[in-house]
Formats: C-alpha cells, sequence, structure tokens
C-alpha cells in the first residue's frame, strides 16, 4: 500500500514536471492561441492531484508510525503491569523490574528506528528505479 501510493506521488510529480518544461518550451504558442487560462486550470489541476497524493503518503506514513509507537506504549504498559504484580507478590525487586524496563527500552528503541528506516528504504528505492527508468532510456537520434 506504502509503495503503491508512493509511487502514484511520483507520478504525479513527473507528470507535473513533463507539463511546466512543455509548457515553458511552448509558451510562445501558448500565448499566441490565448489558452493561458485553460493551462493555468490544468495546472492547478495536476498541483491539486500532487498535493493530494502527497498528503495519503504522509497520512500513511504517521499512520504506521503511529501504530509503532501505540505497540511500542502497550508492551511498556504491559511490562510495567505484569512487573508490578511480580514485584507485589515478591517474586521480583524493584531494583530488577526497573533494570528490566530499561533493557526492553534497549531493545525496543532500534525495532522502532528500523520501521522507520523500511518507509525511508520504500522511498530510496523507488526513486533509483526511477533514476533508471531515466538512464535506460534510449536517447532520441539528434537532427
Amino acid at each position: 500500500l506504502f509503495r503503491r501510493r508512493l509511487d502514484e506521488k511520483f507520478d504525479r510529480g513527473s507528470e507535473n514536471q513533463a507539463f511546466l518544461v512543455e509548457t515553458v518550451t511552448g509558451v510562445e504558442t501558448l500565448k499566441a492561441m490565448a489558452v493561458e487560462p485553460q493551462m493555468q486550470r490544468r495546472w492547478e489541476e495536476q498541483l491539486a492531484a500532487y498535493v493530494t497524493a502527497s498528503f495519503r503518503v504522509l497520512s500513511l506514513n504517521n499512520t504506521a508510525s503511529q501504530a509503532v509507537q501505540m505497540i511500542n506504549k502497550l508492551v511498556v504498559a504491559a511490562t510495567l503491569y505484569f512487573g508490578a504484580k511480580l514485584v507485589i507478590g515478591g517474586d521480583l525487586t524493584v531494583g530488577e523490574l526497573v533494570a528490566f524496563n530499561m533493557l526492553a527500552g534497549r531493545v525496543s528503541m532500534p525495532v522502532l528506528r528500523l520501521a522507520q528506516i523500511w518507509q525511508d528504504f520504500h522511498q530510496a528505492r523507488l526513486s533509483i528505479d526511477r533514476l533508471g527508468d531515466i538512464l535506460n532510456t534510449i536517447p532520441e537520434p539528434g537532427f
């Protein structure tokens, strides 16, 4: 889902870039034909589609990040709950509970960071794929 939305964002961005290049290149023709309002409307529609696609990627990214954070908080709460029960029952000391909680934090932080790196990896991989598409395109013959 993330890759598909990221693909859509990149597609919209490249459409916008191509439209801008074509419009600036043919600005004299556009002015001669008096089609600036139509081109402006088309640009606004394309820009709105790009912003929507970007928002969807960001929203999904934030949702995933918040889900990971929530799972982390639930694990900490469960650790403290069951640890407190063990301390009250005399099976665990307060120091052992604190030490275990600190160790659990040291283990969970890299896992949380891995979730973020995974999303960054998808974005970088898609960028590299797009760059490969450009570099592998057969050049047009020059005249």
